[in-house]
């Protein structure tokens, strides 16, 4: 077996970052392998072509070890090149090289076609978290008349009205290609998966930019699909998307709380009975008090530099002063009114609200046939007998570990919603390939009456006569806002920090374990609603896992971002807005069977050991248990020992297997009703088994900061960040060495502060090695540089089977996943350089004198 090891890192200015890594490694290549990071995705890399071209050296763009792509910024927002804003970099190492790329994601993308109408429908499917939808027509030879740049009256604006600050008046509107050309989409297709690198636009302190951003999201969610349908490959989505999904995503004092849910739900939090009488007897107090903004004393205070504002509000005649100081007064009222908050959509009425992208279908006859290795029939024996799906377990029925009380029979850790999804779909897969195997038509009006009558349609006559058509039209659809404004925040709704500064001007004071609890019951994240629909459509409609919450749901205090001008890190008040989502059967091909890689997002080392035995904790016996290496230490501590490992054919042996089994599932699996209880480290003595206490302590929130500020190493700063010549003191260097002691699998890499303010996202796959029927797979040409193909075709064995399973392949492709997963290879379509793959890759335009004399002077 062979260990794969990607990484996604927001360095927020990469050349710079390559510097400070320099005067320290001989090479960017040195400083990954100590990482021991294969694939490594950069975000907000902040270079353009001509900086890539001429200072490759600096960034390494050429090296022995690693490939380089890259995607830059063209502009931003129709206006001028902005050169050092955004920006993309994917380096590849050997062990998985790309088959294409792509760094101009949307050039196929339109915002209308003429030439179809809902006579030509083949079937429809509509998304109803946001009522989003994606419909799929077959277009008959010649039609299909692309308006890539959209007119006035297309969009619904006449002549001389502008759009805001969107465009230039009399301008005409933007492509697709033009309007997200900022940089944030990169694309690298490996053999097992397609790798999307994304950066999504950052909303704005004032949301002035949410309308771009959702916008930009649903043209990512809409790439997905085509990379999907015309690849056939499982998705692998990386990178910062500036969304904390959940409301363990950002501090417990960030969460929002509803002032009503709070009063109906109190007794779903742990705190002393006495406390959640006194807060349900001051709710209506306060909700009185906010919504009457009379009630505001809003004093101006002016410093030496700048002024500042403080807030006293008069509850029922007595005047009480609240927080401490803030920026503006509109400020003020943001947090304190109870009043919702809406933002302008300046786009809606400018751009539609739909995607189009053609769809070729090859011609020829059918050649499925019988595509199914040796391997195959041992699997096939192996689910008459397990009722499994293959040995790798898409799918599992019964207890894997019967008799044992610490193994869940799930098949996953996610919450309940997500189990329910992913046993669906996995069940559904698992059918799928039965038909396909047994090459046989399937029964399509079943499977999509299975997603409602409300949400899916379906032209059955249609799907019969396409066959004189190749080319299919998908419109992707969405519902950008409620009347042309965004919900950025609701009604009744305070953020916890602000509440917490209520009650205490009222004479109730909460303990930071009892402001915890109350952000695990009734808290949510910070992130518009928009955005956590955007996540959860990934989740539950697109069947992606989301690698750190789905493995370890219920833990508080990890993230991956903190404000940096106010060395929040230092106290771990953060937020996760960094991401590794992978499609279902990525898990459960190279992922599920190797628990020891999500038996904790922290790897008990020896040397971290003793960092926690000395640093102490809330529980002596949870301690004890992490210092006799109870939590994580059957699993291989480098990734050298899991490689050795996997390379006899099993991970850890059977012993170690069932203790790491054992593990993860108790740290991962806990008890939705109990997770406010057991996630902090006072109440890990109260949890139901010693393994439990452990991994919760060891992944408490007191820990959690412990890893973030590298053991109190990390200390704050008054003035200015230090020059290069300060950092290179003993203090910075053990800074910079720290980021390679504290490892993880699957989790995050605490990349050093002084490189970012954000830090590395990691996910660890173990791929089989091939067996002897890998080339009975059949061949799928990919190039991004000429047409979107379907490779259904190469999937079945008659053009009836083709028809039956056509609809359901365009609207729910990951159910077809599975199949090529073990049965399709991908391969670039045609020989010599390819021009998509030669755009990302600007460092190789220097001519081959200059590169070989440059890299010469360099290794001298």
């Amino acid at each position: 077996m062979e260990i794969l090891q990607i990484a996604s890192w927001n360095v927020n200015g990469w050349k710079r970052s390559c510097e400070l890594i320099k005067h320290r490694e001989v090479t960017v290549a040195q400083f990954l392998s100590k990482l021991n990071i294969d694939i490594l995705c950069l975000q907000e890399t902040k270079t353009n072509d001509s900086t890539i071209e001429n200072e490759f050296r600096l960034l390494d763009a050429y090296s022995d070890e690693y490939e380089t792509y890259w995607t830059c910024c063209k502009k931003k927002g129709g206006e001028k090149i902005q050169r050092g804003y955004s920006g993309l970099a994917t380096y590849v190492g050997h062990k998985a090289k790309i088959i294409c790329c792509c760094s101009d994601p949307f050039r196929n993308f339109f915002f209308s076609v003429d030439g179809f109408s809902d006579e030509d429908l083949l079937v429809s499917r509509c998304f109803p978290r946001d009522n989003s939808s994606v419909s799929f027509y077959a277009l008959p030879r010649g039609s299909g008349h692309i308006s890539g740049v959209v007119s006035n009256q297309t969009a619904g604006q006449t002549a001389g009205q502008t759009a805001g600050q969107i465009r230039p008046a009399g301008a005409p509107l933007q492509s697709v290609s033009d309007l997200f050309n900022e940089g944030r989409v990169l694309i690298t297709i490996h053999n097992q998966f397609v790798l999307v690198n994304v950066y999504a636009p950052y909303s704005g302190c004032d949301y002035n930019r949410l309308d771009y951003k959702m916008r930009f999201l649903h043209a990512v969610r809409s790439k997905l699909l085509e990379l999907r349908i015309t690849t056939g490959l499982p998705i692998i989505l990386v990178g910062d998307l500036n969304i904390s999904f959940r409301n363990r995503d950002v501090h417990y004092l960030n969460n929002v709380v509803n002032l009503d849910e709070l009063q109906k739900e109190i007794n779903k939090v742990s705190i002393r009975e006495d406390l959640k009488q006194r807060i349900c007897k001051q709710i209506p107090l306060i909700i009185e008090t906010l919504n009457n903004r009379d009630n505001f004393v809003i004093k101006k205070v002016k410093g030496e530099n700048s002024e500042s504002f403080r807030l006293y509000l008069n509850f029922n005649g007595e005047v009480k002063r609240v927080g401490t100081k803030f920026t503006s007064m509109e400020e003020i009222y943001f947090f304190f009114s109870l009043d919702p908050v809406f933002v302008e959509d300046k786009y809606a009425g400018v751009y539609p609200n739909d995607f189009f992208f053609f769809l070729q279908e090859p011609g020829g006859d059918i050649q499925g046939g019988d595509v199914r290795s040796g391997d195959d029939e041992e699997g096939d024996n192996q689910r008459r007998d397990n009722e499994e799906w293959d040995k790798e377990g898409i799918f599992h029925k019964g207890n894997d570990h019967p008799g044992d009380p610490l193994h869940r029979s799930e098949t996953h850790h996610g919450n309940h919603e997500e189990r329910d999804v992913y046993d669906s779909f996995a069940e559904e897969s698992e059918q799928i390939c039965s038909h396909l195997r047994k090459e046989e038509a399937a029964p399509i009006e079943d499977y999509l009456l299975h997603r409602g009558r409300k949400n899916v349609k379906c032209n059955l006559k249609k799907i019969a006569t396409h066959g004189e058509c190749r080319t299919i039209l998908c419109r992707y659809s969405f519902q950008s806002c409620i009347d042309g404004k965004y919900n950025v925040k609701k009604a009744n709704t305070l953020y916890l920090k602000h509440l917490n500064d209520i009650l205490i001007s009222l004479g109730t004071f909460l303990s930071r374990e009892d402001l915890l609890n109350v952000a695990n019951a009734v808290g949510h994240s910070s992130s518009p609603e928009c955005c956590t629909n955007f996540m959860k459509n990934l989740i539950c409609e697109d069947r992606m896992v989301d690698t750190f919450s789905f493995f370890y749901p219920f833990l508080n205090g990890k993230f991956t971002c903190w404000d940096a001008s106010k060395q929040h890190r230092m106290s771990n008040e953060g937020s996760r807005i960094d991401y590794i989502l992978v499609d279902f059967v990525l898990y459960a091909r190279l992922i599920k069977g190797h628990s020891h890689l999500y038996a904790s997002p922290v790897i008990l080392t020896d040397e971290l050991r003793e960092w926690l035995r000395r640093g102490g904790g809330p529980s002596e016996a949870a301690r004890d248990e992490a210092n006799n290496g109870v939590v994580t230490d059957d699993a291989p501590n480098n990734a050298a020992e899991t490689s050795n490992a996997a390379n006899t054919g099993n991970s850890v042996d059977n012993d170690k297997a069932a203790d790491n089994d054992k593990a993860a599932d108790t740290g991962n699996a806990v008890d939705t009703g109990n997770a406010a209880n057991t996630d902090n480290a006072a109440n890990t003595d109260n949890a139901a088994h010693p393994r439990e206490r452990s991994y919760l302590w060891v992944n408490s929130p007191e820990n959690n900061c412990n890893y973030a500020n590298y053991f109190n190493r990390l200390r704050k700063k008054a003035g200015r960040i230090p020059t290069e010549e300060e950092a290179l003191s003993g203090d910075e260097e053990d800074i910079y060495h720290f980021q390679f002691k504290l490892r993880s699998y699957i989790g995050f890499i605490y990349t050093s502060p002084r490189l970012s303010d954000h830090i590395a996202v990691n996910c660890t796959f173990l791929t089989k090695a091939k067996s002897g029927g890998e080339e009975k797979r059949k061949q799928i040409p990919i190039c991004f540089s000429g047409e979107a193909t379907i490779p259904l075709r190469s999937f079945c064995s008659s053009a009836e089977q083709y028809a039956s399973f056509l609809p359901l392949y365009l609207i729910d492709t990951p159910l077809f996943s599975g199949y090529a997963f073990k049965f399709l290879h991908p391969l670039h379509a045609h020989g010599g350089t390819c021009p998509s793959v030669a755009r990302a890759q600007p460092h190789k335009k220097t001519s081959k004198i200059t590169q070989y004399f440059s890299i010469k002077r360099g290794k001298r």
